[in-house]
């Protein structure tokens, strides 16, 4: 893995901004609670976490790392931001392009302008990164140790088997679609390369086994059935496809509606493909235009935040909304064997179906947020980001000298305004502890909590029983005191 030392500054560069962004937020939500209990130790911290397997969850090993990290705030930071870094290298390396700097570029700014929810929860979240994140980079790493290194490799020692497969085992107790998807990719491949070879790869045997093990293990623990039967007890009442029925609004937002970036990327891929087109090239450019005109409406409505219109017509027109996206994936895959052979779609399409089967299997679940489609969300812009940056490449196309630099000044002009939100954000907390302090050295009746208006974090104000409780106890508040809410931030 050679990285020239220009790409090192920028990687230098790039964990070092993440860094003073998770110094400057808060912990929220669930941390507070996370928090509370990680303080005891690491002894004590195992054993809530086997307790919580056998009371709310199987993800044992996303909740042990959550008490872990929590409470060391300074670790915690260090190792997301490297985290990220190496997301950012993985993807601008997993295929050999002239374009490494500028697929820099758009993965930084891609990962900036996630969905509201998808960033707060996935990113500023401590419990949502590290159950979602976490697992997220750790399978886009693993598949390009897989794709550079492992499949070519004729012979394995006995402590690679063992590695791998501690790794593939725990890898998928961290949450529920993730394991599913890391799964599949095992059995995926060990029966294609049965079905070319007719001889059967240990590699993908014994790790596509591992990896079953621990999801089954998590999947049949008696917290995930407790939890299961207490989340929403009307939805595990219905039919298998009652529930896909109900869910499939959920899989629309989560997965093409809210990725309004990938939908432009999918536009554009479209319309490049027309242009290859040696017929119909007119009829295919008037149907890309209707598609984008529906993109279009789709992003005025989320820039002005009307986002509950697209909700209600989610549930209302459901059927459209299906059929609609049916005729664009047909359409899309009808111009993709226009011009290309099966031999050279072979992993567009294996792409696509790793990263929409995290967000497919959660259509039998009733869990759903902008953290969930993470994984999706991620393999499906870049899929057809690198998918169009190969067809530049193989009509010798490139961009202009100033593009790139250009790009780069837009990305730190960005990262800037990023920057002096979160150092907004930054001032925010310590007002608010300091407001608290004051106030229980004065010994008032209730204590006055300073609200944020802007959705910059993810559950940052308590409001019900459970997260107002330790709250307290993370703050130090006694209980007897009664919380009132004050609106700060504009």
């Amino acid at each position: 893995m050679k990285v020239e030392k220009r790409e090192v500054i920028l990687l230098c560069s790039i964990f070092l901004f993440f860094c003073v962004i998770f110094f400057f937020v808060p912990i929220t939500g669930d941390d507070w609670y996370n928090y509370v209990v990680g303080k005891k130790g690491v002894v004590s911290n195992i054993q809530q976490a086997i307790s919580m397997y056998f009371s709310w969850e199987g993800r044992l090993v996303s909740r042990i790392f959550i008490y872990l990290l929590t409470p060391h705030r300074f670790i915690y930071s260090i190792l997301t931001s490297f985290l990220i870094t190496l997301l950012c290298y993985f993807i601008a390396h997993f295929y050999q392009t002239k374009y490494k700097f500028f697929i820099y570029f758009v993965t930084v700014f891609f990962l900036l302008t996630l969905e509201n929810t998808m960033w707060t929860q996935s990113f500023l979240w401590v419990a949502g990164s590290i159950t979602y994140l976490f697992p997220c980079v750790l399978l886009i790493g693993y598949f390009y140790f897989y794709v550079h290194y492992i499949q070519n490799k004729k012979h394995f020692c006995w402590y690679h088997y063992f590695v791998s497969c501690l790794f593939s085992f725990f890898v998928t107790m961290f949450v529920e679609n993730l394991a599913f998807t890391y799964v599949l990719f095992h059995f995926l491949l060990f029966f294609y390369h049965y079905y070319k070879t007719k001889k059967v790869d240990r590699y993908l045997a014994f790790n596509g086994i591992s990896s079953f093990i621990g999801a089954f293990l998590m999947l049949i623990s008696p917290g995930s059935r407790a939890r299961m039967a207490l989340d929403d007890t009307v939805f595990h009442q219905l039919s298998l496809i009652g529930k896909i029925k109900f869910n499939v609004p959920n899989f629309l937002h989560y997965t093409f509606l809210c990725n309004i970036p990938f939908l432009l990327l999918a536009f554009v891929l479209m319309l490049y493909l027309c242009r290859n087109l040696k017929k119909f090239r007119v009829f295919a450019s008037f149907l890309v235009s209707i598609f984008f005109l529906f993109f279009i409406i789709t992003l005025v409505l989320y820039q002005f935040h009307i986002s509950n219109f697209l909700w209600d017509f989610c549930f209302r027109h459901i059927y459209f909304l299906v059929f609609l996206i049916s005729v664009f994936i047909l359409f899309f895959i009808f111009l993709l064997f226009q011009i290309l052979p099966w031999s050279k779609l072979k992993l567009f399409f294996f792409s696509l179906l790793i990263g929409l089967s995290s967000n497919f299997i959660m259509l039998l679940s009733p869990v759903w947020g902008g953290r969930v489609g993470l994984f999706t969300v991620l393999v499906l812009f870049f899929t057809f980001f690198y998918f169009f940056l190969n067809f530049l490449e193989k009509q010798k196309s490139s961009f202009p000298s100033f593009v790139l630099p250009t790009c780069f000044v837009f990305l730190f002009g960005f990262m800037l305004f990023i920057f002096f939100q979160y150092y907004q954000v930054f001032q925010f907390t310590l007002l608010r502890q300091e407001s608290i302090t004051k106030q229980l050295e004065k010994d008032t009746p209730y204590i006055t909590i300073y609200t944020m208006s802007k959705p910059l974090l993810w559950g940052v104000d308590p409001y019900d029983d459970f997260h107002v409780e330790y709250f307290k106890k993370y703050y130090h508040i006694p209980d007897d005191k009664k919380l009132i809410y004050q609106t700060h931030c504009s």
